[in-house]
């Protein structure tokens, strides 16, 4: 209908809408292919990782699948770093990103936000036996970890702008300066942090959330301190330049609102987390979404698959080992090096006492008394 339409259209109003007539591109390849390609981080718990079974699992997952659903068409995950996400220019590798993504000025330029479907705050997480940082504060002069291309990451470099559609969030900086520490997978960054305060981190900046599940599974290595740094809200990203996709995904979601389906799946997000404080409570205010109207965030979801378990207790303890075994063998070398040298010594002497007893023999042999032969042979 849409192609008929325009062919009976003038040459010049066919140029005007020449943006319309590609409006639809993402939703037409969704339906030739059969198949929605949903790209997300593989280390965000419990929004999104990898089971035990290898499988990318979590609330996000559970979200792209059911529009993959209501779409009628299969689903696949694709999980590359966070960085080549927000960097946008998917050029049809990827078809939506239902990956608790923040919107930010800077994201704005390369992607549409289309849906909020949560809301979230950022904390900072130490290890457990941290007492010195007890606020954002506390924070200046410090290692603080963050993963790369996040808010997180933006707000340590005091650099973070929140836009969303209305404007945007304030954001407070109590700290002065801290070093940013960026990782490609926020699992590296715990694990680094678990060695201990100061060894290669103090600090990590998060979201509550997925904090708060690896807080679960390690309680002996991390606490979160402080009150909420600032609030995210959490929108559904789609590459840049498609209206006609953006409001098929807009319908899907007033769909699984009306019908209890959103409101079903946030329950597995345990509600206990806003009971926290109620500086959390009110981050999780939106008069301008339909977060307001999910009334569970965060129970356990399900266990992550050992993010940060003794595992890491036992990689601290073969490091010390190796350096264990390290300075014995450079014990033993410098040994070895001694009686080398030890032999090199003797071998010196030896060599002094053959070139004496050469000397020797030559002043012996220049002593004969040649004439006694002479007169012999006569």
């Amino acid at each position: 209908m849409r192609r008929m339409m325009m062919a009976a259209l003038t040459p010049a109003l066919l140029a005007g809408f020449a943006s319309a007539a590609l409006a639809g591109e993402t939703l037409d390849r969704v339906m030739k292919n059969k198949m929605l390609v949903e790209v997300t981080d593989q280390a965000y718990p419990p929004f999104s990782y990898i089971d035990d079974s290898g499988e990318v699992v979590g609330f996000d997952i559970d979200i792209s699948k059911e529009i993959a659903k209501r779409l009628g068409v299969e689903y696949k995950v694709e999980t590359p770093s966070w960085e080549i996400i927000v960097a946008g220019n998917w050029n049809g590798r990827w078809d939506i990103c239902v990956c608790s993504m923040t919107p930010t000025a800077e994201r704005a330029q390369v992607l549409d936000f289309v849906n909020e479907y949560y809301s979230a705050p950022a904390n900072i997480v130490v290890n457990a036996d941290n007492n010195d940082i007890k606020s954002a504060a506390d924070l200046n002069g410090k290692k603080v970890g963050a993963q790369a291309g996040t808010t997180y990451e933006k707000y340590v470099q005091k650099q973070l702008v929140i836009e969303v559609p209305g404007g945007q969030a304030k954001i407070d900086y109590p700290f002065a300066e801290a070093t940013v520490v960026p990782y490609d997978s926020e699992d590296t960054a715990f694990q680094d942090l678990a060695l201990g305060t100061g060894k290669r981190l103090d600090a990590i900046v998060s979201g509550y959330l997925t904090a708060k599940e690896r807080i679960d599974n390690a309680s002996d290595k991390f606490k979160i301190v402080g009150e909420p740094l600032y609030g995210e809200p959490i929108w559904v990203a789609v590459d840049k330049g498609d209206p006609e996709w953006q409001a098929k995904i807009k319908e899907i979601f007033k769909a699984m609102e009306a019908d209890g389906t959103l409101k079903a799946d946030t329950a597995k997000i345990n509600a206990a987390v806003a009971k926290d404080s109620a500086a959390f409570q009110r981050l999780f205010t939106d008069p301008a979404g339909f977060g307001t109207r999910l009334d569970a965030l965060v129970q356990t979801y399900t266990k992550s698959g050992g993010l940060i378990d003794s595992r890491t207790g036992g990689l601290e303890t073969t490091l010390k080992d190796l350096g264990s075994r390290a300075t014995a063998l450079d014990e033993s070398l410098a040994a070895y090096e001694t009686r080398i040298r030890a032999q090199f010594t003797a071998m010196d002497s030896l060599v002094a006492q053959l070139k004496q007893t050469g000397a020797n023999l030559v002043s012996s042999l220049g002593s004969i008394d040649y004439n006694y032969f002479g007169s012999r042979s006569g």
